[in-house]
């Protein structure tokens, strides 16, 4: 097993959440542009790369698109506990003159949603056995990078202003910066067993290219409130989508 993909996952999940810590001044700097490269860039891979990948292995093209869609709405579903965390979304808003705080239920629940999308994201970064998967694991690993920081920057965001003591914070992003290795892992331990097949592997990236789709569109909502987009929001867009191509075509 290559230990690096997991290894890197882990310690980009665990630097978004030390820099919220080690540069305050971050807290308010708006981060809606790396927000927009990052979903850009992944909407871009899921489209160039995984889903044509994924449609042209399958038998019959038109059950994978029922997995697409399943996994859109699965993280519609996550949603619901997570809070969007997953796109960067907060929720978050304080004044002077009060703070919200979040209970343990809220964390406890975001934090399943949050883990269980995690999980889904590292196990396709493995490459499959099956021949007709040509698989290139890098494009997908930076998409996932891309947003991991911006992901656990919302987390620790939101665990600041809980209830549950520091070190408990601590605790849940070192949790959640380990859920994509344990999905790396649950992927290559199936990758291994003889009764994996071809169905079994699409299902998954269907599922996953469906959470990436929903994940990634948001982005785009969430960072053009009134639907203004400005050109410099299209230039982040368009640079992602570009370095998205740029590794298809050429690493």
């Amino acid at each position: 097993m290559n230990f690096l993909n997991p290894t890197i996952l882990f310690f980009t999940a665990l630097a978004g959440g030390i820099a919220y810590q080690l540069f305050p001044q971050l807290r308010k700097a708006n981060i809606k542009y790396i927000l927009m490269f990052a979903g850009s860039y992944l909407l871009s891979i899921t489209i160039v790369h995984i889903l044509p990948e994924v449609f042209g292995a399958f038998p019959d093209p038109a059950v994978v698109g029922i997995f697409v869609l399943a996994g859109f709405f699965l993280q519609l579903i996550l949603e619901f506990f997570s809070r969007g965390i997953e796109h960067g979304h907060t929720h978050v808003h304080t004044s002077a003159e009060k703070e919200i705080h979040f209970h343990s239920p809220y964390i406890i629940s975001l934090m399943s949603g949050l883990i269980l999308h995690s999980i889904l994201e590292g196990m396709i970064v493995v490459n499959p056995p099956v021949p007709v998967f040509h698989h290139h694991a890098g494009g997908i690993m930076l998409g996932i990078v891309l947003h991991k920081i911006p992901e656990s920057f919302a987390l620790m965001t939101v665990l600041q202003f809980s209830d549950i003591r520091k070190s408990g914070k601590w605790l849940n992003l070192i949790l959640f910066s380990l859920a994509s290795p344990v999905g790396v892992l649950i992927s290559y331990i199936m990758n291994l067993m003889p009764s994996i097949t071809i169905l079994h592997i699409s299902v998954i990236y269907g599922i996953v290219s469906g959470t990436f789709l929903y994940i990634s569109t948001t982005i785009f909502f969430e960072t053009s409130p009134g639907h203004h987009f400005n050109l410099k929001k299209l230039m982040f867009a368009l640079g992602g989508a570009s370095l998205a191509l740029v590794i298809e075509m050429f690493i």
